[in-house]
């Protein structure tokens, strides 16, 4: 009797050891979805030779507003991208 309770129990060990007869849950993989943001703008230099609000800096200013303004809207495009697809 002995012998075959330590059978059993070891079967039981042993088949706990490989696995045998559990159902292992595997996680579907997680697909993100292609969100790209956009690369950060070159910003255009100021003249450190004319006044910062000359006609020329004041021209540079206007253009760096417009760059990070586009940069900045791209940015929140990727973010609602990525919150949508959660």
């Amino acid at each position: 009797m002995r012998r075959a309770v330590l059978l059993c129990l070891a079967s039981i060990w042993t088949g706990s050891l490989c696995g045998c007869g559990r159902t292992v849950y595997v996680p579907a993989p997680v697909i993100l979805p292609d969100c790209p943001a956009p690369e950060r703008p070159a910003l255009p230099p100021y003249d450190p030779d004319e006044p910062f609000d000359g006609p020329n800096n004041l021209s540079v200013t206007l253009r760096r507003d417009m760059l990070l303004k586009r940069y900045a809207e791209g940015l929140e495009s990727a973010l609602r991208c990525h919150k949508d697809n959660r």
